[in-house]
């Protein structure tokens, strides 16, 4: 699908719900999504500052390679930010459900979920503690799969791919 197409469904799809909804419509989801925002950011760098004071890992053995080396660290590094965003991602993720439950609703034409606090009772009420954590497993993995693929994808296009003359 081209730029332009998607661009000219996004829009239709935008004026669709201003017909229907307003132009409030453009906005269910926003409060839980600002707060799941800025809740993983917070979360996010805590942990990440608490596993830069650990400290890596010592490395076994004198004798290394250059490539070695840089691939530790890669390991490493991605192993500390794997950490922080599964927390974050494990934190916010109430927050995430409650957003696609407001902005999914319009399909339906339910009004269940209408602002942050009145979804939290009413996803409770539902479903229990476990409703704010439906999906969570699928998310975290592809959220810890993309991201050791991206770094290491990264790492071998760095080493093997660019000159560095």
């Amino acid at each position: 699908v081209s730029v332009p197409v998607k661009c000219h469904f996004l829009y239709d799809a935008a004026k669709h719900i201003i017909k229907i909804d307003g132009k409030a419509g453009l906005y269910k989801g926003l409060g839980p999504r600002l707060c799941a925002g800025a809740i993983g950011t917070v979360v996010h760098s805590k942990v990440l500052q608490k596993c830069q004071e650990k400290g890596p890992p010592q490395v076994l053995g004198g004798q290394q390679k250059a490539a070695e080396i840089s691939l530790q660290h890669v390991v490493n590094e991605t192993t500390k930010e794997m950490v922080a965003r599964s927390c974050a991602t494990i934190i916010t993720h109430p927050f995430h459900v409650i957003t696609l439950r407001c902005m999914v609703q319009f399909i339906g034409r339910e009004t269940k979920y209408s602002g942050l606090f009145d979804s939290i009772v009413t996803v409770y009420r539902e479903e229990g503690v476990l409703g704010f954590f439906a999906g969570l497993i699928p998310r975290l993995l592809a959220d810890i799969l993309s991201l050791w693929m991206c770094n290491l994808l990264a790492h071998v296009i760095n080493t093997y791919a660019i000159d560095d003359t």
